[in-house]
Formats: structure tokens, C-alpha cells, sequence
């Protein structure tokens, strides 16, 4: 927990001590047919893959097919598509911040590692930009120091032509990571976690992304406040939240 809280900090002065009312990695493959669809000896999951649980593999498989989506959304500009059904869509991509945006940003603290000089005062940050029937939600996306420095470099460099992708464009990269895993059951770990993601920040939740094995801290869908009092009450509404929803989830999911 305290490499994870050194890494969610934006600027020096916001050092929060929890960010428990998230959903974790790990919440994502609740609901999922780990049993069912993953085949695996204990021994080898543990020896190959260090974890000693098969949801722990769900979850690794899942943070590295995220890690190099947002590697090519920071290097290469890409447009990523989440995977979802119903026509349902949902992207997450590098937004550019101007003007009295950025100026509103900059006061809660983002952009701190940035120097807006050499990038002609325009900020950039990722975003999860999501349609429902009300409205459209972007939501800012936090991530950590190495991911942030490969972002400031491409900043500086100037910006790129859009790349549409999608989850095909990364699992030939998974497949090679996770040889011992059938290609379909990666996919199927994969969609679980991005459709289970977007029904989840429907709700209204926030999702932290991290793995032990892989990477202490990748990304953080949520909100940050400067001002103490307005994050402890943004942190109790969504802990009622997530007490809610995971009450719920359990008696779906009980025999």
C-alpha cells in the first residue's frame, strides 16, 4: 500500500492515506468462470506466473494487456476501443488540454511534471471516455511516474496522427506473455475485465489497476481533491458505493 500511495500522488501535498473505496483488479473477475475456463496446474501457475491463485492470473493477464494499451495510447497517439457488446462503446485515449481548461487543471495539482513551455502550453493526460443513454462520461485516468515521463516525452515531441485499435490489435502480445493459457481463454479474460470495468464506472465507481507481480501501481480511474475535506467526502460516497454493489454482486452470484 505505500508504494501504491507514493505513486497516486499527483503533487507533494496531496498524500491521501486510502484509496479503499476503489474496485481493484482483482473485483473485476468476481463474477468470472475462473473454474470453468482456466485449466491450469497449481504448480505451474505458481512457479511461471508467481501467483498462487488462478484469479491472480485472471488479474496479471488483464494488467498486462492494459500496460502495453496504454504504452501505445502514451507512444503512438492510439484511440483504444473497449471491447464491449450491446452496442456499447467506450474509449480510452490522450486528451489534449488548452486554455481555461488546462488553467482549471493545473489549480487541482495535474500536470505538475509537465513544463508547459516546451509543450506550448498545451496539457496532456489519458481519459475514459464513455457513451450512455443520459450522457457521455470522461473521466481522467491517472497513472504512474514511468508511464507519466513516456507521456511528457511524446509531448514534447509534438503530437501524432490518431491510431484506432483494439483488443486484437494486443492479445498476439498477451498470447506470448501467457504461452500455457489456450489464446480464447485470454481473450475471454480480457473482455471480462473491460465489459465488468464499464459496467462498474456506469455506476459510478472508481477502478484502481494494479499487480504485484507485474507492476505496483498502473492506472487510476478516479478523482483527486487539493482540499482534504472534499476527498474524505468523496471517499465515503464511494465506499457506500462499493459497499453496495459488491453486496449485491455476492447474492448474484451465491448457488
Amino acid at each position: 500500500m505505500g508504494i501504491l500511495l507514493v505513486e497516486l500522488k499527483l503533487v507533494s501535498i496531496m498524500k491521501y492515506p486510502v484509496v479503499d473505496h476503489s474496485f481493484y483488479a482483482r473485483d473485476l473477475f468476481e463474477t468470472f468462470d475462473i473454474k470453468g475456463k482456466v485449466h491450469l496446474k497449481q504448480k505451474i501457475v505458481k512457479k511461471k506466473y508467481g501467483v498462487d491463485r488462478l484469479q491472480y492470473l485472471c488479474v496479471s493477464v488483464f494488467i498486462y494487456c492494459f500496460y502495453i494499451t496504454l504504452l501505445d495510447i502514451i507512444e503512438n497517439n492510439a484511440n483504444f476501443t473497449l471491447p464491449l457488446y450491446r452496442g456499447k462503446r467506450a474509449q480510452i485515449y490522450c486528451k489534449e488540454y488548452v486554455g481555461e481548461e488546462l488553467q482549471e487543471m493545473r489549480k487541482c495539482g495535474a500536470f505538475a511534471s509537465q513544463d508547459m513551455l516546451e509543450q506550448n502550453f498545451i496539457g496532456y493526460g489519458l481519459v475514459y471516455m464513455c457513451d450512455y443513454t443520459s450522457a457521455p462520461m470522461v473521466k481522467s485516468i491517472h497513472i504512474n511516474d514511468g508511464l507519466k515521463k513516456k507521456l511528457r516525452d511524446r509531448a514534447i515531441k509534438g503530437p501524432k496522427p490518431v491510431k484506432p485499435t483494439n483488443l486484437d490489435d494486443y492479445l498476439p502480445f498477451v498470447y506470448k506473455e501467457f504461452e500455457d493459457l489456450p489464446e480464447k481463454t485470454i481473450r475471454q479474460i480480457c473482455e471480462h475485465a473491460y465489459r465488468t470495468m464499464f459496467r462498474l464506472q456506469g455506476m459510478g465507481c472508481d477502478i484502481c489497476l494494479s499487480n504485484k507481480r507485474l507492476f505496483p501501481f498502473v492506472a487510476y480511474f478516479g478523482r483527486f481533491f487539493i482540499s482534504d475535506e472534499k476527498f474524505y467526502e468523496y471517499h465515503n460516497k464511494k465506499m457506500a458505493d462499493k459497499m453496495r454493489i459488491r453486496y449485491n454482486l455476492e447474492r448474484k452470484t451465491k448457488p
